[in-house]
């Protein structure tokens, strides 16, 4: 069972269920802030924590688990991630609360769209509000603690075992499928989501199935030992092979290469010219990608009046969101395995990879520009005034609670948009080929009948409204270019995840590589998630057109689009330029290793960078050599074998095909086949020679004794 197709079948399936378990707390912590009345500002901060906490715990948690067993670690934390989300529900259980919540959660998802409550003159919106409950807010974020360890177990231990644990040339394709699952696993949340809220279960009732499997495939996890089997039979006969040349063709493989200490490796990381770079590139990307990505819903709401859809595009009216909503993520999971796939199977310089990546960056500022030529206005919204949405008197006794979400509708007159069905006056719906028409809205009558004064009680009219500004027909085109687009973008950023995280793991030395992966992930979650957060806050803050209770309701969609599109493509040629320095600096990186029959499968002779480490049987600093150089020539010449024995009966060295005889000894084919193997085989070394400021004396000479009668 040890094996690596079965190591990544556990891993991928876990991706899965850690995808979906934190799309799905997303998507619940939206329904505990209603249901308990908490500050929206809490909750935006809420659902990034996890990244907060993966900043802050990332090299600690590597560093440990590294130090003593990646696959216990691994299995450990994700069953710590399990059990926090089936914790999460105690205190829902025992927290008590009155049955006008109950009335009011079911109006709330009476339509199938969003969260938009219908005009009930008699309902009292504002009674129907939870009591707050500290104890479920506090579980939350400890849920959200440990989807950050999961998270830091998934990347840090699970992709550099399996790295360390398959040839070097098949890591790309088993990395690109183990990180498309944590890329297509939060569909599975969305899914579990929409069934649950279409249904009179609770919210919370998600948590014990995604939880539970979770909990299994960490155990099964923790079962995998330290080593697989077939990275052990490797480095088994790696080390037969070590001992048979006295260390020189295998030297260090096994071994620490540098000091393991904390301090230590973080020194080589920091020092490290191309990791730093590599990961300032991404940082720089995600700041503004990822942060654009948190606030597109409002970015479209404000652009082209489209509600904040929480269901992921499930019962969605517009068929193209629903479409790319739907198929993004498997799409974009597809993308990263085809990545890793052609990686595997091409086997591509280091610079043809970051080359890609500035390329897709490019195309990626291309379309956040173009995006600033989208110019489609919904009209203006009937009762806005002065960043607020004034009550109408057509809609006075719906008593419509002012955190109503934002969901344009048309009345009949075709002139006026109103913020939502209850500001309409809507007080029922019905579907009517398959759209979404809300009837008996009061404010939908274009004169009083009798012209007399227009009544409040709405069973007096039977006027209709449609979902969407009055003016959205002008935005179709532009909208349906939009999503496009936005697929585009998301499927390139997606083929240059395999090649980067690649780039990660070989700039460093193999006992560096979880820790490389940490001060990565500990960097984004720094940046990415705090002064980006902010700024991107801030942005959103100056640019709100209704604003209610410190939180803001629409946007303006000029201001807002403009410099959410700007600053998000400065981030990205920064991200850019970063990559440009990483392009210089790769050169010689080597990538794949040697394949089984142990052809060399790098494209260049200079592989590796010159790297400071400390010699194992020695305190005094040592640098790899890099090839071609004449330290490394003059190495070769050391690597041969010297004389392997001063007696008549000696077998002759051969060098670069020529032979010496010694003793006046005519030696057998077998003999010659035996010395030339072993020395072709020394000429060609599988790891990197160390250039000693003092050198080496000669490795004592490896005796080979065959009857000259032997017939191999």
């Amino acid at each position: 069972m040890a094996t690596p197709c079965c190591f990544v079948t556990v891993l991928l399936l876990a991706g899965l269920l850690q995808g979906g378990l934190q799309e799905y707390f997303r998507h619940t912590a939206q329904l505990a802030a209603e249901e308990f009345d908490y500050d929206p500002n809490i909750i935006d901060w809420l659902l990034v924590a996890s990244h907060l906490f993966m900043g802050g715990l990332a090299l600690l948690v590597a560093y440990w688990g590294n130090y003593f067993h990646r696959a216990s670690w691994l299995g450990a934390l994700i069953v710590l991630q399990a059990i926090a989300g089936l914790l999460v529900i105690v205190p829902r259980l025992t927290h008590s609360h009155g049955p006008t919540h109950e009335e009011h959660a079911s109006i709330i998802m009476r339509t199938p769209l969003a969260s938009t409550p219908l005009c009930l003159p008699h309902e009292n919106f504002k009674a129907a509000a939870g009591e707050f409950c500290f104890s479920t807010l506090v579980m939350l974020f400890i849920l959200q603690a440990a989807i950050g360890l999961g998270n830091i177990a998934f990347f840090c231990f699970g992709l550099s075992y399996i790295d360390d644990n398959v040839r070097e040339h098949n890591s790309p394709a088993l990395i690109g499928v183990a990180i498309a699952s944590r890329i297509w696993g939060p569909q599975i949340g969305s899914i579990i989501y929409w069934a649950i809220s279409g249904s009179p279960v609770s919210w919370w009732m998600g948590w014990p199935p995604l939880a539970g499997t979770l909990l299994l495939f960490g155990i099964f996890l923790a079962l995998f030992p330290m080593r697989l089997i077939s990275a052990a039979v490797r480095q088994a006969a790696a080390n037969i092979l070590n001992e048979a040349t006295n260390g020189i063709r295998h030297k260090h493989r096994g071994k620490y290469l540098a000091d393991p200490g904390f301090c230590q490796t973080l020194g080589r990381l920091f020092s490290n010219k191309i990791l730093l770079l590599n990961i300032l590139a991404l940082v720089f990307l995600l700041a503004g990608l990822f942060n654009f990505a948190l606030l597109e819903p409002a970015f479209l709401q404000a652009k082209f009046y489209i509600p904040l859809d929480n269901r992921y595009g499930f019962s969605d009216p517009w068929l193209s969101r629903f479409i790319t909503s739907v198929l993004k993520p498997p799409l974009v999971a597809l993308v990263v395995i085809v990545s890793g796939l052609i990686i595997t199977a091409c086997k591509p310089r280091a610079k043809c990879l970051v080359g890609w990546n500035v390329g897709t960056s490019i195309v990626i500022v291309l379309l956040l520009i173009g995006g600033l030529f989208f110019n489609c206005s919904g009209g203006d919204i009937k009762g806005a005034h002065k960043n607020k949405l004034l009550p109408q008197v057509c809609s006075g006794s719906c008593n419509c609670p002012p955190n109503t979400p934002f969901m344009p509708v048309c009345v009949e007159n075709k002139v006026d948009t109103y913020f939502s069905p209850c500001d309409a006056g809507c007080t029922s719906e019905i579907v009517v080929n398959n759209e979404i028409i809300f009837s008996h809205c009061m404010c939908s009558v274009r004169k009083p009948p009798d012209e007399g004064p227009i009544p409040l009680l709405f069973e007096s009219y039977n006027a209709s409204a449609t979902i969407g500004a009055c003016d959205a027909k002008n935005c179709e085109l532009q909208w349906a270019v939009f999503q496009i687009l936005g697929v585009i973008g998301y499927a390139l950023l997606g083929s240059g995840v395999v090649g980067s995280f690649f780039i990660t793991l070989r700039s460093v030395l193999p006992q560096d590589k979880a820790m490389a992966i940490a001060l990565k992930l500990c960097i984004i979650g720094i940046l990415v998630y705090i002064p980006g957060k902010l700024g991107y806050d801030a942005i959103k803050e100056t640019t709100c057109q209704l604003r209610y209770n410190g939180h803001c309701r629409l946007h303006n969609g000029d201001q807002f689009g403009t410099l959410l599109l700007w600053i998000t493509a400065a981030l990205v040629l920064l991200s850019i330029l970063f990559n440009f320095l990483v392009l210089v600096s790769v050169k010689g990186l080597a990538l794949y290793g040697a394949n089984d029959e142990g052809i060399d499968l790098t494209h260049s002779r200079g592989s590796y960078r010159e790297i400071e480490m400390t010699d194992p049987s020695s305190a005094s600093p040592v640098k790899r050599a890099a090839k071609g150089t004449a330290a490394h020539s003059s190495l070769l010449e050391d690597a041969t074998f010297p004389d392997i024995d001063q007696t008549p009966t000696s077998p002759p060295i051969a060098r670069n095909g020529s032979t010496t005889q010694r003793g006046g000894s005519t030696p057998s084919t077998a003999e010659m086949v035996v010395v030339q193997t072993a020395n072709a085989a020394l000429a060609t070394p599988d790891e990197p020679e160390l250039n000693f400021e003092q050198r080496k004396p000669s490795p004592a000479p490896v005796r080979v004794q065959l009857p000259l009668n032997s017939d191999l």
